[in-house]
């Protein structure tokens, strides 16, 4: 097996629209009610993180023409200079633990080392917390959430245990004489065969089922016109927050929602557990725009959902396998039924399109542009959405990371481009958290919208507790 890999094509696009301004990091945060020992932690990544080859490796961004960029093994591998230990200052609460990972966030990560941090962040609360950072290149959230729920088990014992493993050496050479031209020819000759292949498997089936064919030509016409809408979207009416991007970020998250009381609004109010959740993020927005005085009458909210596109028998693999879609919503209503049946009605449409795979093949043509078309078109893209809301599924059941209990869990996914509002929804252990990622020239507090979410929320659970059963 060679020591390196390229980029798939989606990766490579997703690092090549990596700005200063929004880093293709995805950061997460675990708290605890007592402190996490640094040795068990690093017990725990050794035998289940380190055993994933693309942890031990590092991105190579050839400087030649049209090469693609690869991972290598990384030679020099040092596992501890990936893990930090840090001590809050007093008081020692949420509000000192937003700052830190505010600021982590808007670091970037060291190109000459594999791209991941894990940050063991002390006197926190009675306990402590673990934020963990990740180049979206490795891969996409649902993987990524795979990736870290790896690390954790059932019971206490257990994620002290675990998978017996012995990671690779971290001193491990990579093998000599391999030059840069000749990894640059055998990535394109293996592209250049995969291609062919794909080709070749298509038209067998071409041939041989006429029902398919038939179904791929109507199928390709419902891409076409996909591209074509969103193509035009970019002529729409400009959303909110379109001002320029800087390089810090704030962060916040909500408090835990109960998804048993979730499930409840949605039987009585229709639609499903993520309708009611956009619903209320959708109406925390234009409280919170309402509060700071913006206006709201003829606004535009334009989410970029993405959308898992990843086979469950690769449920665990690493990479990007994903795609986008746009969901739009005006800021103008303020009954908040009105608004979910709008959000519901608009979701329903966009799960009926092909438009997350016509956007996923969109992205990873950009991989083949050249660095300014690529920069030009995230511009145009930008000017698509407010806000990337991502929504990923967590274990049901309560977890343990070295030998503790995870209290929460928040994520914070990149906003891509020159959108300046990231939101992720995050189940775990019968909670729902909303996790906030703001350009701070845009929401210098994300905690105002926080709130104003969980006053729209609030709002949908009286609505729901007063009305009718709907049908499921």
């Amino acid at each position: 097996m060679p020591d390196y890999e390229p980029l798939s094509s989606l990766d490579a696009a997703i690092l090549g629209i990596e700005d200063k301004t929004n880093l293709m990091v995805v950061s997460g945060i675990l708290t605890f009610a007592q402190p996490v020992v640094m040795e068990d932690l690093k017990t725990a990544l050794q035998r289940r993180w380190l055993t994933q080859r693309r942890m031990r490796q590092r991105l190579i961004r050839p400087n030649m023409l049209l090469a693609r960029a690869y991972w290598e093994d990384d030679p020099h591998f040092n596992f501890n200079a990936h893990i930090h230990r840090v001590a809050l200052p007093e008081p020692g609460d949420r509000a000192v633990l937003q700052e830190l990972a505010s600021d982590l966030i808007s670091m970037p990560l060291d190109y000459s080392k594999p791209l991941w941090q894990v940050h063991v962040i002390e006197n926190y609360g009675s306990g402590g917390a673990v934020m963990f950072r990740i180049h979206h290149t490795i891969a996409d959230g649902v993987a990524l959430a795979e990736l870290l729920i790896g690390l954790t088990a059932v019971s206490a014992a257990e994620s002290l245990t675990g998978r017996e493993e012995t990671a690779v050496s971290p001193n491990g050479q990579k093998p000599e004489g391999v030059t840069e031209i000749a990894k640059q020819l055998s990535i394109a000759t293996g592209m250049g065969r995969r291609f062919a292949r794909r080709l070749a498997i298509a038209g067998l089936d071409v041939l041989s089922e006429p029902e398919k064919a038939r179904g791929l030509m109507d199928k390709g016409a419902a891409y076409a016109q996909s591209a074509l809408q969103l193509v035009l979207k970019i002529a729409e009416p400009e959303t909110v927050f379109d001002n320029a991007l800087g390089v810090s970020k704030r962060v916040a998250w909500s408090e835990p929602v109960p998804l048993e009381e979730l499930q409840q609004v949605r039987r009585a109010l229709g639609g499903t557990l993520n309708d009611i959740m956009v619903t209320a993020l959708i109406g925390g927005l234009r409280r919170y725009m309402v509060a700071e005085d913006q206006p709201v009458n003829g606004a535009i909210f334009r989410a970029a959902i993405p959308v898992n596109l990843r086979p469950k028998k690769r449920a665990a693999a690493l990479g990007n396998e994903f795609g986008v879609v746009f969901l739009t919503a005006p800021l103008a209503m303020a009954d908040p039924l009105e608004r979910l049946a709008e959000v519901r009605a608009r979701m329903d449409q966009l799960k009926q399109s092909p438009d997350a795979v016509t956007a996923q093949g969109l992205i990873s043509a950009l991989a083949f542009a050249p660095p300014a078309l690529q920069n030009a078109l995230v511009k145009q893209m930008g000017t698509l959405a407010t806000a990337v809301i991502s929504n990923v599924a967590g274990p049901p059941e309560t977890r343990y990371l070295a030998g503790q209990k995870i209290e929460e869990v928040m994520f914070w996914a990149p906003q891509s481009g020159y959108v300046g509002l990231g939101i992720t929804i995050y189940s775990f252990a019968g909670q729902v958290y909303v996790g906030v990622s703001a350009d701070k020239k845009l929401m210098g507090n994300p905690n105002d919208f926080v709130a104003a979410f969980h006053a729209e929320y609030a709002a949908l659970v009286h609505l729901a507790q007063s009305a009718s059963p709907a049908e499921s």
